[in-house]
């Protein structure tokens, strides 16, 4: 119901409620977004990260009308993709109670509501992201004449990036701050204030919700992998796989 709900403009007055500055709005400078597990949680991070001063960035929302009422707004869009079979592996090993037969059909039909608007935003496939995305910045700032500073990989950035996604993850005290500052409501001296704040140990995040590639993750995609492919969901993978190249051919 709710990715159902999500093609629609109406569902971002209802977005707003929760997501707050991270739903696009007249101060947004950047949308990162794109469907669930496709690395936007990693370009957010790096991009804010990377940059000099806060940028207000729409993101987290993984919503269609998010992306295409960017589109409309002429706001800078960076949508990140990912190849469906990993895509939905991926989600449903964070997700159990999510079947595949609805991950590829989410995956697809959130892809499918895009289709027409790709040429009002930069795609970014999932490779690129998490290994070059100074890359995709760089093709951000060619195609809307932004001059965002881009992320540059080294293992010390990288490593930095992912101890802030794993600190999200871990629904610290101070976690508004952290959203607060991805959406650039706030800046970087001013995030680790807030988490100076809260001295103390946090819980760990459970191996299947954590927000990074893990040796437990990929086990239990191969697990899936076989069901994945199974005969009765041959024509909802064909629907994906070819909604996907048309992005990727974008990318």
């Amino acid at each position: 119901m709710r990715t159902r709900a999500a093609e629609h403009a109406g569902y971002l007055h209802v977005a707003r409620r929760i997501y707050g500055d991270g739903v696009v709005s007249p101060a947004t400078e950047l949308v990162i977004d794109g469907f669930t597990r496709s690395a936007s949680t990693f370009a957010v991070v790096a991009f804010q990260l990377a940059q000099p001063a806060p940028v207000r960035v729409g993101h987290h929302i993984h919503a269609p009308s998010q992306i295409i009422e960017a589109v409309r707004r002429d706001v800078p869009v960076l949508l990140t993709v990912r190849p469906p079979e990993d895509t939905v592996l991926s989600l449903v090993v964070r997700e159990p109670y999510v079947t595949l037969a609805q991950g590829i059909t989410a995956y697809a039909r959130f892809h499918a509501k895009l289709s027409d608007h790709l040429a009002g935003m930069v795609v970014a496939d999932f490779a690129e992201v998490t290994t070059h995305l100074d890359r995709s910045i760089e093709r951000v700032n060619a195609r809307f004449g932004t001059a965002f500073t881009p992320f540059r990989p080294t293992p010390e950035s990288t490593a930095e990036c992912f101890e802030l996604i794993e600190m999200r993850a871990r629904r610290p005290p101070w976690r508004p701050a952290i959203r607060d500052f991805l959406s650039g409501v706030i800046s970087r001296a001013e995030l680790e204030r807030a988490a100076a704040a809260y001295p103390g140990g946090l819980a760990a995040v459970p191996e299947h919700r954590a927000q990074r590639p893990s040796a437990y993750k990929e086990a239990r995609k191969d697990e899936l992998r076989s069901a994945y492919h199974a005969p009765a969901l041959a024509r909802l993978r064909e629907r994906a796989d070819a909604i996907y190249a048309r992005f990727a051919a974008a990318s």
